[in-house]
């Protein structure tokens, strides 16, 4: 610094060296409040060398460097204050009778820090989600009624759905024995026939196309993500991977949306208590609300790919590809099951 090898110094000399850097205050040979001002607000620990400290130069310099809090030798609660503005760190240097006041004043910006943040990973997880729907529906775009190719999967090979063939596939896919599935696709082909589209006269023991069947699989209770015609209720879907998808970090540098098997449990509740009003039970007399679980459950099982902390959960692009291209999810599990 050269302002130390000057013997003539001038107020103007001294007021540069200090704007280029505060610590020259320590060469200044002959202080004022106005070049001390202009020091500590270049460096404001360059309040170690001011003389005569004042309020506001204690001030200025806190909210310059809240650790300059530590050369404060009458401290007030507003500079104190001031310092745990710039770092909670500086909390350490607030004597006892402000450091209660100070400690609250911390845990208020601690807490007003972390909703900003929340509000933040928010914003960016319903950006990233939309994103993310956008770039499936402009896959679909050519097949709106993009579900009807998960149903399609459970024809045999000539295009019939019936219990065999649900049971078969059903088998493949889950591993699950032949009496669960052919099981499942009883109450599949009953409750198709209870669809008032059919209402069960005559009972229809094999469907030609997904699109037929496609209507008589919605019932009560269910996620209202797919509409009646096999096409995607977007809002239904934003909603829940709003609503209930998480960030999971799979490392410090990694981190993806998640779907926990727990959280899918609490939006059926939601699904159950919209529904109230429909009817309650299903073919065979089952509850829907069993039926929705159950679906979950095993979709769960079958295709989860997080393990957390025990629970199982799917990724955001398996939750997707779910409702968007079963085909391929199901070779992915076909080709792991071979």
């Amino acid at each position: 610094m050269v302002l130390q090898h000057v013997n003539n110094q001038t107020d103007e000399m001294c007021l540069v060296a200090v704007n280029q850097n505060g610590l020259a205050l320590q060469f200044v040979k002959k202080q004022t409040e106005e070049l001390c001002l202009e020091a500590v607000k270049q460096n404001g620990l360059a309040l170690k060398y001011v003389n005569e400290q004042t309020e506001e130069v204690c001030l200025q310099s806190v909210k310059q460097n809240g650790y300059a809090l530590e050369y404060v030798r009458k401290q007030t609660e507003e500079i104190c204050m001031a310092s745990i503005d710039w770092t909670g760190d500086a909390l350490k240097y607030v004597k006892t009778e402000f450091k209660s006041t100070c400690q609250q004043h911390l845990e208020d910006i601690e807490r007003e820090n972390s909703l900003m943040a929340r509000k933040l990973l928010e914003k960016m997880k319903t950006n990233a989600i939309k994103k993310l729907i956008k770039i499936y529906n402009e896959l679909a775009s050519q097949k709106p009624t993009v579900f009807l190719n998960h149903v399609d999967y459970f024809q045999n090979y000539d295009g019939i759905i019936n219990v065999q063939s649900i049971s078969k596939k059903w088998s493949a896919l889950t591993k699950e024995n032949s009496y669960a599935t052919q099981a499942k696709g009883n109450i599949t082909i009953r409750e198709a026939n209870s669809h008032p589209i059919n209402k069960g006269c005559p009972y229809i023991n094999e469907f030609n196309s997904s699109k037929e069947i496609m209507p008589c699989l919605k019932h009560s209770r269910d996620t209202g993500i797919v509409n009646k015609n096999g096409s995607i209720n977007e809002s239904a879907l934003e909603y829940v991977m709003n609503t209930y998808f998480e960030e999971y970090k799979e490392s410090p540098e990694f981190s993806k949306l998640i779907l926990k098997q727990s959280k899918m449990s609490k939006y059926l509740k939601e699904c159950n208590k919209r529904d109230e009003h429909l009817p309650s039970t299903a073919a065979y007399f089952i509850p829907y609300k069993f039926l929705a679980s159950e679906e979950w459950r095993v979709f769960f099982e079958t295709f989860s790919d997080v393990n957390v902390d025990g629970e199982l959960a799917v990724t955001a692009e398996t939750f997707l590809l779910f409702y968007y291209d079963g085909k391929t999810l199901y070779d992915r599990i076909l080709n792991k099951n071979k």
